[in-house]
C-alpha cells in the first residue's frame, strides 16, 4: 500500500461544496425529549433527511463535514435516549446506533486531516519547536499523530478495552480510601504500615489507579490526569503526564538552546530507553497494567499488543508507537544525538516511521471495512477508499446496510469535490445503492440529489429510470421539481427521456400491442404536460404518434382515453411553445422549419379530434335514433272524454302534454345531432386535402426514418377513416330514409373539387358505391 501524495488531502477541498429546506437539525431537541419507542423510524428517515439537507445546503468543506458530524452525533444521542442506553430496540436499533458512531468518528477524522492540512500550509513566524517543524514538514508525522488523537478522542466517547474505566472516572478522585490514605501518607491498613508492603486490599487500590491513569493516557486526557494525580497525592508520577505531553505541547520540543526545555527532548528519549528496559523485567516483577503504562511511553509495540484485546487498542497502539518513533528520529536528527542505545533504539523502530507500513502491518489484526478505511482515508489513499465502499456494498450479493450505505455515499460525495484519481464507476454504484435504499423507503424527494453526483449522461440515464417507475402523479411532480433546483438536470430534457423509455419498452410498431403497453404509455405521457412551456411540443407529436399507432388498429376506445388526459388543448399548448422557441431564438435558420412541423403535428392532432367528435355524436345519434319512442297515453275517445269531470281532465290533459313535449324534445335531439353529425362530416370533406395528411417536408424533419414511418401510417389512416366518415354519412341518409341525399354521396365521390374517389382503395370505393345503390334502388321502385 502506497501513502498517497502530500496533495492527496482534504486540503484541496477549502472552496464551496455542491452539496425544500429543514431547520438544521432542528427536529433533534424534540426527539431527545420523547419516550416514544416508535420513533426509531422516524428518527432513522429525519436523520437521512438531515443529510441531505446539509448536501443541498453546501457551503465550506469543514463547515459541512462538521454538520455531518453533528447530525451523526446528534443521532446518537437520539437512539440512546429511545433505546434507553440499549435497554430497547434490540441489535437492530443497536446496528444503527453504532453506524451513526462510526459515521461521527469518520467524519470527524476527516475534519481534523482536513484542519491539520490547513495548520500545515500556515506561515508561522515562531516555528522555534521541533514538534511544529515535523508536524508541517513530515506528512507521516502529521497524518498518524492526528489520527492518534482522533483515536484518543473516539475512545474517550466510547470507552472500550484499555479506556473502559473512563465512565468511573469519578470515582478515583473522590471518598476513595485508598486516595485518603496516600493523601495522609499512610496506607489504609495497619499491616501495610507494619509490614512494610501493601495489604491485598491496598495493592488491588493501587493498581485500579493505575488503570486510571492508563485510561486517562489512552484517551488524550492529560490535563485531567494531571489534576487526578495532584488530587490523589501522587505528584511523583507527573513525570509520566510531562513525558506525554511531548506529543501536544510544542514548547517542549524547542529547538532555541536558550530555552529552559531544550534538553527536554533528548532527555525524554532516555526515559524510553529506561521504560524498554523496564518492560524487560520478568512478569512477576511488573504487573500488566505497569507494562502498558510504560510500553506507551516507550513506544513499544509488541508489549501493548500482547494486552490489546479489540480493533481500536491495536491500531491505537501502532499509531502511538509510529509516532514516538518519528519523533525519536527527528529528535536525533535534530541535536546531533550520538548515544549508541538510544541510536539503537532508533535502527529496531525504522519500519514504524512509514504510515504505509504501519497500516499494512495493522491490516494484518483486522478484516473490518471501517478501519481500513479510517486509514485509506489518512493516507490519502481514496481509490482504494472508494474500491473498498463498493466492494464491501453494492459489490456483492447480500443485502445492502442502508447504514453503512449512507456513509459511504456522504465519503463519496467528500471524495468528489477534489482533484482525486477513483474508481468512478464504483462510486457511482455506491450512489445508486443508496438512491435505492432511500427509494425503498419512500423518501423520493431526496433521490435527485444524489443522482445528480453521478458521472455525465449516468445522472439522466439514472434519473429517468427512478422516474419511470413512478406510479403517483403528486410524486412525479415533486420530485421533477426538487430535480429542477438541481444544476445538473433540465426537467423538460428528463420528461421527454422518460416518455423514451416507454416507448422502448412499450413499442407500439409492430406485432401485437397489448392494453398493457398502450395504457404505459399513456400514463409516462402525462410527463410531456408537467412543464407545457418546455414540453408542450413533445407532448402533440408523442400523442399524435399514439393516436396513429391506435388508429391504425381501429382501437379508438384507447384514443379517446389518451385525449381525456389533458384539460388543456396541446394546439394552444403548442402554440405558446413554439412562440416562445421564436422569441428565444431569433437568430435559429432552422426556426421556419420548426415552425411548418408543428403547425403539421396541429393539424394531423386536430384531425384526430375531429373524426372522434363526428364518430362520437354519430353513435350518440345512433343510440337515440334507435331507442324505442316515449311511451305516450292513450288517448281517449270524444265520448270518455266528455264523461271526465274537471279535475280528470285537466289531469289527462297534463299528461298529454307532458308526453307530447318529451316526444317533441326526442325528435328534436335526434335531429340536432344528426345535422350536426352531417355537418362535421361535410366540414372534413371540405379539409381533406390536409385532415390527416402529411403536410410537412421531409426537409423540415431532421429524423428521415420516422418522417418515412409517419406518413405511410397517416396515408392508411386518412384512407380508412375517409372511408368510415362516409360509410357514417351514407347510413344517416339511409337511416332516416333520404336516400336522395344518400345517392347524392356518390356525386360527392366523383367532385373534382375533393377527389374523394382518388383517395379511397378500390376496395372501399366499390363498398361506398354499393351502399349508395341500395338508396338508388329505393328511389327507383318509389318511382322518384
Amino acid at each position: 500500500m502506497e501513502v498517497g501524495s502530500q496533495n492527496n488531502t482534504f486540503l484541496n477541498d477549502t472552496a464551496n461544496t455542491s452539496f425544500p429546506s429543514r431547520n438544521s437539525l432542528g427536529f433533534n431537541a424534540t426527539v431527545l425529549l420523547s419516550e416514544d419507542t416508535d420513533k426509531f423510524a422516524q428518527v432513522f428517515h429525519d436523520i437521512i433527511l438531515d443529510f441531505h439537507t446539509i448536501c443541498l445546503d453546501g457551503g465550506h468543506f469543514a463547515d459541512v463535514v462538521e454538520r455531518f458530524c453533528e447530525t451523526a452525533s446528534n443521532g446518537v444521542l437520539i437512539f440512546n435516549k429511545l433505546s434507553e442506553n440499549g435497554n430497547k430496540g434490540g441489535k437492530r436499533i443497536a446496528r444503527i446506533k453504532q453506524s451513526l458512531q462510526m459515521e461521527r468518528n469518520l467524519f470527524d477524522l476527516i475534519l481534523k486531516l482536513h484542519k491539520a492540512e490547513i495548520i500545515a500550509e500556515l506561515d508561522d513566524e515562531n516555528d522555534d519547536t521541533l514538534l511544529k517543524k515535523i508536524f508541517k514538514k513530515n506528512v507521516h508525522f502529521r497524518k498518524l499523530i492526528t489520527v492518534l488523537h482522533w483515536s484518543e478522542e473516539v475512545a474517550f466517547t466510547d470507552p472500550t478495552g484499555f479506556s473502559q474505566l473512563i465512565n468511573e472516572l469519578n470515582e478515583a478522585g473522590n471518598g476513595h480510601p485508598f486516595v485518603d490514605s496516600v493523601k495522609n501518607r499512610q496506607f489504609a491498613h495497619m499491616d501495610s504500615s507494619f509490614l512494610g508492603n501493601l495489604s491485598d486490599s491496598d495493592w488491588e487500590s493501587m493498581e485500579r489507579m493505575k488503570k486510571f491513569c492508563f485510561s486517562l493516557l489512552r484517551c488524550g486526557r492529560l490535563q485531567i490526569l494531571d489534576e487526578l494525580l495532584n488530587k490523589v497525592g501522587l505528584s511523583s508520577l507527573k513525570v509520566f503526564v510531562e513525558v506525554r505531553k511531548a506529543l501536544s505541547n510544542p514548547e517542549l520540543s524547542t529547538l532555541d538552546f536558550e530555552q529552559e526545555n531544550y534538553g527536554f527532548t533528548e532527555a525524554r528519549m532516555h526515559f524510553k530507553n529506561m521504560a524498554n528496559h523496564l518492560l524487560n523485567l520478568p512478569d512477576e516483577m511488573i504487573t500488566p497494567i505497569d507494562q502498558c503504562i510504560w510500553a506507551t511511553l516507550g513506544g513499544n509495540l509488541s508489549t501493548l499488543l500482547a494486552h490489546a484485546e479489540n480493533v481500536e487498542d491495536i491500531f491505537w497502539s501502532y499509531l502511538n508507537c509510529s509516532v514516538e518513533s518519528i519523533l525519536d528520529a527527528e529528535v536525533i536528527k535534530a541535536k546531533h544525538v550520538t548515544n549508541l542505545d538510544l541510536l539503537t533504539n532508533l535502527e529496531n523502530g525504522e519500519d514504524m516511521r512509514s504510515m504505509e507500513n504501519v497500516f499494512r502491518t495493522f491490516f494484518n489484526h483486522i478484516d473490518e471495512p471501517y478501519y481500513k478505511l479510517v486509514c485509506y482515508f489518512a493516507g490519502g489513499l481514496f481509490e482504494k477508499a472508494v474500491d473498498l465502499m463498493y466492494e464491501t456494498s453494492v459489490g456483492h450479493e447480500l443485502d445492502v446496510d442502508p447504514n453503512r450505505i449512507r456513509l459511504y455515499t456522504h465519503c463519496i460525495l467528500l471524495i468528489q469535490n477534489g482533484k482525486y484519481e477513483y474508481n468512478r464507476a464504483k462510486a457511482d454504484a455506491v450512489i445508486r445503492g443508496y438512491t435505492k435504499v432511500l427509494t425503498e423507503l419512500g423518501l423520493y424527494s431526496t433521490v435527485p440529489y444524489y443522482l445528480s453526483r453521478l458521472d455525465g449522461e449516468e445522472a439522466d440515464k439514472e434519473m429517468v429510470k427512478f422516474l419511470y417507475a413512478l406510479d403517483r402523479p403528486d410524486e412525479r411532480i415533486i420530485v421533477l421539481n426538487v430535480a429542477g433546483e438541481i444544476d445538473t438536470f433540465d426537467v423538460g430534457k428528463l420528461c421527454i427521456k422518460t416518455f423514451e423509455k416507454a416507448k422502448e419498452e412499450n413499442s407500439l410498431d409492430e406485432g401485437e400491442v397489448t392494453a398493457e403497453a398502450v395504457a404505459k404509455l399513456q400514463d409516462i405521457w402525462k410527463f410531456l404536460l408537467f412543464f407545457p412551456e418546455k414540453t408542450s411540443i413533445d407532448a402533440l407529436v408523442e400523442c399524435n404518434n399514439i393516436l396513429r399507432k391506435l388508429f391504425v388498429r381501429d382501437r379508438l376506445g384507447e384514443a379517446m382515453e389518451l385525449l381525456s388526459i389533458s384539460d388543456q388543448n396541446l394546439v394552444v399548448l403548442s402554440e405558446g411553445h413554439l412562440r416562445k422557441l421564436i422569441a428565444d431564438n431569433p437568430d435559429d435558420n432552422n426556426i421556419e422549419s420548426l415552425v411548418r412541423y408543428v403547425q403539421d403535428q396541429q393539424r394531423e392532432y386536430n384531425s384526430y379530434i375531429l373524426y372522434l367528435e363526428i364518430m362520437d355524436k354519430f353513435t350518440v345519434w345512433q343510440g337515440k335514433f334507435t331507442t324505442q319512442l316515449p311511451r305516450q297515453p292513450e288517448k281517449m275517445s270524444d265520448t270518455e272524454y266528455a264523461r271526465l269531470d274537471a279535475i280528470t281532465k285537466n289531469d289527462y290533459e297534463r299528461r298529454m302534454k307532458n308526453a307530447q313535449e318529451k316526444l317533441s324534445a326526442h325528435k328534436k335531439s335526434v335531429e340536432e345531432y344528426k345535422n350536426s353529425v352531417i355537418s362535421q362530416i361535410h366540414e372534413l370533406i371540405e379539409q381533406t386535402s390536409t385532415w390527416m395528411v402529411c403536410c410537412v417536408s421531409e426537409t423540415d424533419v431532421q429524423d428521415k426514418e420516422a418522417y418515412k414511418k409517419r406518413k405511410q401510417e397517416i396515408i392508411k389512416v386518412h384512407e380508412r377513416y375517409l372511408f368510415y366518415t362516409l360509410t357514417m354519412l351514407i347510413r344517416i341518409y339511409q337511416d332516416t330514409c333520404q336516400d336522395e341525399e344518400a345517392v347524392q354521396v356518390g356525386d360527392l365521390l366523383m367532385n373534382s373539387r375533393y377527389d374523394l374517389h382518388t383517395q379511397l382503395s378500390k376496395e372501399n370505393l366499390r363498398k361506398l358505391l354499393k351502399d349508395i345503390s341500395k338508396s338508388g334502388h329505393v328511389l327507383s321502385i318509389n318511382g322518384e
